[in-house]
């Protein structure tokens, strides 16, 4: 991972997962929640809630939040079946460049921090499916897709296939890194919003 930026690395998402479900969650958060959309202390950025409230996957859905000087942290989920994972940071370059060209540059080396840190959290590398750069409401976007399996132990007693889709996102001055993990495990009758609505969700003023 590039020193240019600050970059919070939170594993242990799949022992998260593999605690899922046993309790309501209670949502007590230092941004808000309104319309089905967060917002982040001082309005930083609002991303879509993947659960409506009031639904039961919603009751049981985790949310936990990191906030430093130069970054942004969201995390939402395992919930009650559905045990994806939505995360979202965002994050400043330290030395303060952001040019499309410094972009350019940066966008690969933070994707491929993004996949190494699931690689070491699984135990298992991350095979990548697809990739492009197709812009996301107009900020330039390196999207990949990969799948995983998840060795036996971690997250059941037999190995579990998990999908992920990242985002890099360009926001004037700011990166967003976007990650959406589902395991295929136990499908929910009421799954979460598909990984580019999420994507597109996100606003930074």
């Amino acid at each position: 991972m590039s020193r240019r930026w600050a970059y919070l690395a939170v594993g242990l998402l799949l022992s998260a997962i593999a605690s899922a479900g046993f309790f309501p969650t209670p949502k007590i958060l230092k941004g808000r929640i309104e319309n089905d959309v967060y917002h982040a202390p001082g309005d930083v950025l609002s991303v879509a809630v993947p659960f409506a409230k009031g639904t039961y996957e919603y009751t049981y859905l985790r949310i936990r939040e990191q906030f430093y000087a130069r970054s942004r942290l969201i995390v939402f989920g395992p919930a009650a079946y559905d045990e994806s994972i939505y995360r979202v940071e965002l994050m400043q370059r330290r030395d303060g460049v952001a040019t499309q060209e410094s972009f350019q540059e940066d966008a690969p080396q933070l994707m491929l921090g993004a996949m190494q840190m699931m690689e070491q959290d699984a135990r298992a590398p991350v095979k990548e499916t697809a990739r492009d750069q197709e812009p996301v409401n107009g900020h330039p976007t390196l999207h990949v897709q990969g799948t995983q399996q998840v060795p036996a132990g971690l997250m059941a007693n037999r190995p579990v296939r998990v999908s992920h889709e990242f985002f890099v996102m360009k926001f004037t001055t700011l990166i967003a890194v976007v990650i959406v993990m589902r395991p295929e495990r136990i499908p929910s009758p009421t799954p979460g919003i598909p990984a580019a609505r999420f994507a597109s969700s996100l606003q930074v003023p």
